[in-house]
Parts: structure tokens; C-alpha cells; sequence
């Protein structure tokens, strides 16, 4: 999704919603791991920006994350720190 055109991106989000690749990043949001691992770290900041990606101009990608608001909002449901 990086670097493409509008309509191309549109499309990839289409396909990654119907294959729920969201699902999949949500759900690796909320495995819990040592603080300090660092290549945990390094998962869930491609993760974040996997899913930054996934909703950016896309209002049904952004209702679809908007249920799991918690996941980013939430004090202490981020492991590790």
C-alpha cells in the first residue's frame, strides 16, 4: 500500500478487508510479550502501520477498527510497558 495510487490503494484495502488481514494485526496487538523484546516491539510498529494504512480515506476499514478502539486507547492494554 505504499507509494501507489489512490485507486490502487482503495482496492488493496478492499482485498485485505475481504481476506481479514485486519483481523490477523488486531489480533497480534493483543499477544503479550517481555518488555524490552525488541523484535516484538518491531511487530507491532509494522503492525500499527500496517493498520494506519489499512484505514487511511477508507471509512468502512476505519468503522470496522473503530470496535476495537480499545485495543489503542486504553491504558495497560499495551504489553511491555
Amino acid at each position: 500500500m505504499c507509494g501507489v495510487g489512490e485507486q490502487v490503494r482503495k482496492k488493496q484495502q478492499r482485498l485485505l478487508k475481504n481476506m481479514d488481514a485486519h483481523k490477523v494485526m488486531l489480533d497480534l496487538l493483543q499477544i503479550p510479550y517481555e518488555k524490552g523484546d525488541a523484535k516484538m516491539m518491531e511487530i507491532l510498529k509494522f503492525t500499527h502501520q500496517f493498520l494506519q494504512k489499512f484505514c487511511a480515506g477508507n471509512q468502512e476499514n476505519q468503522a470496522l477498527l473503530h470496535k476495537h478502539l480499545n485495543l489503542f486507547l486504553t491504558p495497560g492494554v499495551r504489553r511491555g510497558d
